[in-house]
């Protein structure tokens, strides 16, 4: 079974169900009520969401076959639909609540979002500003350091960028 959480305004919420009917007809709506249930209980009840405000749309993915989540997810991208809060069953995660796993696939999409960030920054520096600037030369390299460091904490890159817009060298768009 899948469990979907879809926020009340999400512009793509027919779109994923559609989708999802495609691949796989065993799949839960699930809202704001279902959250402080563990993953498991929310199975078996019968309880219908009563609204969906306090997270982003997520998938939890538990029968789901890896091919399957692949073409699944690809359609999506077609359709312009990209989905970053989506958690596939673990042996652990089915016995949290429903709002601990959200919160925990949360946390980690805005680490990826800042590392996204934080490497497009780096990926497209001003040129002349790099030959030019030791400072900014040397912020531009303990920033990809610090992203090539798969063990560098989001506190650390929340620093960077702290740091980063503290010196104006990000382009606020």
């Amino acid at each position: 079974m899948i469990l979907v959480y879809l926020k009340d305004d999400s512009p793509y919420k027919e779109e994923i169900l559609s989708t999802l009917k495609k691949y796989d007809s065993d799949y839960k709506v699930v809202g704001d009520n279902h959250l402080d249930q563990v993953i498991t209980s929310i199975f078996s009840s019968e309880e219908k969401p009563k609204q969906s405000q306090e997270f982003e749309d997520f998938l939890f993915l538990d029968t789901m076959r890896p091919e399957v989540i692949q073409q699944f997810s690809k359609e999506l991208m077609q359709k312009g639909i990209r989905l970053g809060r989506v958690a596939v069953r673990t042996k652990n995660n089915v016995s949290w609540t429903l709002r601990d796993l959200m919160e925990e696939v949360e946390e980690e999409f805005q680490f990826f979002q800042l590392r996204e960030k934080l490497y497009d920054m780096i990926l497209h520096p001003d040129k002349d500003r790099l030959q030019k600037d030791a400072r900014y030369m040397h912020l531009m390299s303990e920033t990809y350091a610090l992203l090539e460091n798969r063990t560098t904490a989001k506190k650390d890159l929340e620093q960077a960028w702290s740091l980063l817009e503290k010196e104006k060298l990000i382009n606020k768009k």
